[in-house]
């Protein structure tokens, strides 16, 4: 690989998106569609559909002249459990054990299914000190599925996370938001949709919605039409999340 170089790759429902930067600027975008029937890119289906996908990014790489070999993959958010919730002020060491403990509550896996990661900052509630804990997860078989593919095309993943963090990351790098801003961010390709809640610093909540199925063979509706569907989806799953955090506040009061 050329020194300096870094091969990212989003895993979208409908395509591959690639970017190859050298110094951390872009110096090559692509997206590479990879399938037109509108079945999940990841259902468990024949090996041979495995090696489709693989040779079709295999082939695009060649095509693009990409020679990088290792990559970042950015996770698509329908595969991402995200959770938050707060626990007692605690020593560093005393932190994972009771994380394992307490995110039984929130999720319907087995902890060892899955491939986590959590990130614990202070809080002050009613004049407590407490920890506000941010748990982030995926099952490992989807993980491997996706580097197995990814193997297949000759590419080694060596850092995958959650694409919407590499998004809001991206946009506070480039200063479009603060990092100790609440926003909500809409993201779409009027295909693969999805709204995010991000709060002083933190990937809250992560909605995915559809706005055109390309899969029922009907004309693409008119961008200034999608673009109505998305702001009044995008509404519809701000006030439920309002909502769920208005409860959730409520139930800890």
């Amino acid at each position: 690989m050329s020194s300096g170089k870094k091969l990212g790759l989003y895993w979208g429902s409908g395509a591959f998106s690639i970017v190859e930067a050298n110094q951390d600027a872009p110096v090559k975008t692509f997206r590479i569609p990879i399938h037109s029937d509108g079945v999940d890119a990841l259902q468990p289906n024949a090996q041979s559909d495995d090696a489709r996908l693989a040779g079709i990014l295999k082939e695009a790489l060649r095509a693009n002249q990409v020679i990088s070999n290792t990559i970042h993959l950015a996770l698509p958010s329908k595969d991402i459990v995200i959770r938050s919730f707060v626990i007692p002020f605690l020593k560093p060491h005393e932190i994972k054990g009771v994380v394992e403990f307490e995110i039984k509550k929130y999720i319907p896996f087995n902890l060892k299914e899955l491939a986590y990661s959590f990130h614990a900052s202070s809080i002050v509630e009613d004049k407590i000190k407490r920890l506000r804990i941010h748990f982030v997860a995926i099952r490992k078989e989807i993980l491997e599925h996706y580097s197995s593919i990814l193997k297949q095309a000759g590419l080694n993943v060596v850092l995958s996370e959650p694409a919407p963090m590499c998004l809001t990351r991206a946009l506070i790098a480039k200063k479009f938001i603060k990092p100790e801003q609440k926003v909500a961010i809409i993201q779409t390709d009027f295909t693969d949709s999805r709204i995010i809640i991000f709060d002083n610093g933190v990937v809250q909540f992560v909605r995915d919605f559809q706005l055109y199925n390309p899969g029922m063979n009907t004309p693409s509706p008119e961008p200034e039409l999608l673009k109505k569907n998305c702001l009044m989806k995008s509404r519809s799953r701000s006030i439920s999340i309002c909502g769920s955090l208005k409860a959730r506040r409520f139930l800890r009061s």
